[in-house]
């Protein structure tokens, strides 16, 4: 029996590597496992080259080098079960580990300590952040000092104690938001694609600045833009429109060519600019709110710290607005 129990998912393997795979004999009454050569793995099917039979070796020889494909829940390892130090055949679970290969024991005096890792062990966090001069972030028209930072990291658990302690490993990705895309990430599920954010890192590789775009800047050029257009446009259909006029007879064609120019004209006044100043309107809402919320941090930030003063310039731990000094008692009353 050849002990191949190794640490990986079945996605790793390599021609290199052995696997065990069942397969229903040729009269479908029984079923037989075989030491195989690892081939492929696709859309939950393994593929394998026969090395021996386990149930008889002598017997199945001529079969050897034959190519077999199986559901990957008949294929398995063998090795030692690392907790109770007995070989067997490990099954391979749909995730695409025979095993929770990640997981292992590190025994104490008292054998009280379990520690288990995962691939699908994470934690994640939210931290604020307070900055000097205004950062960028996708998404948002304006400059931002306070934001939220939220960060998903791999995981462990430590059972000690009588108790698990979760410890962050390796960090995966950290994204920044300002606190109004915070606020409409978590009030806002199941709508549209998602929220913008700010991505920091990933895999512990920092991203780049995001470029910071002045929103009314951007409303600006396009509606200069816009208006150019509409006067070349608008000088091209009085050219048109006098060249009709100089027709000696005017015909039902020509007076059709002239309503078309005019309701060029007309519907860029009365629905296109409109339309441009109703969407300059509603970013300047969502710009004044951002700003708003920015002040909001601030102010929360600012009445957090100097409340923390006055806790810890206290001996007693209290807050007594009575005792401090700063305070005019005068005021208190």
């Amino acid at each position: 029996m050849e002990n191949n129990l190794s640490p990986k998912i079945i996605t790793d393997f390599t021609p290199e590597d052995t696997i065990y795979m069942t397969v229903r004999s040729r009269d479908g009454k029984n079923e037989n496992t075989y030491l195989c050569q690892f081939v492929s793995y696709s859309y939950g099917r393994v593929t394998g080259t026969k090395v021996n039979s386990m149930v008889n070796p002598n017997l199945h020889t001529h079969e050897k080098g034959e190519k077999i494909t199986v559901q990957i829940d008949k294929c398995s390892l063998y090795g030692e079960n690392p907790t109770s130090k007995r070989s067997y055949y490990h099954h391979f679970k749909t995730s695409g580990y025979a095993i929770y290969p990640y997981e292992y024991d590190l025994e104490t005096d008292d054998d009280n300590q379990h520690i288990s890792k995962h691939p699908s062990y994470g934690l994640v966090g939210i931290t604020r952040r307070h900055g000097q001069g205004g950062s960028p972030l996708f998404g948002s028209s304006i400059l931002h000092n306070d934001t939220i930072t939220l960060q998903i990291s791999a995981a462990s658990v430590d059972r000690n104690l009588h108790h698990e302690w979760f410890h962050a490993d390796k960090e995966l990705i950290q994204i920044e938001m300002s606190s109004n895309q915070f606020a409409e990430f978590i009030t806002t599920a199941n709508h549209g694609s998602g929220v913008p954010c700010t991505i920091r890192h990933i895999d512990r590789h920092s991203m780049p600045e995001p470029p910071y775009v002045n929103k009314k800047d951007v409303f600006s050029r396009e509606f200069k833009n816009k208006m150019k257009n509409l006067s070349t446009k608008v000088k091209s259909n009085l050219d048109i429109a006098k060249d009709i006029l100089k027709k000696p007879n005017i015909g039902k064609g020509d007076r059709e060519e002239l309503a078309r120019l005019f309701e060029v004209f007309v519907t860029e006044v009365s629905s296109n600019i409109p339309f441009v100043e109703q969407q300059f309107v509603e970013q300047m809402d969502k710009t004044i709110t951002e700003s708003k919320a920015e002040i909001e941090s601030f102010v929360t930030r600012r009445i957090t710290e100097e409340g923390r003063k006055v806790l810890f310039n206290n001996p007693n731990g209290d807050i007594n607005f009575l005792n401090d000094p700063n305070i005019n008692q005068d005021e208190t009353e």
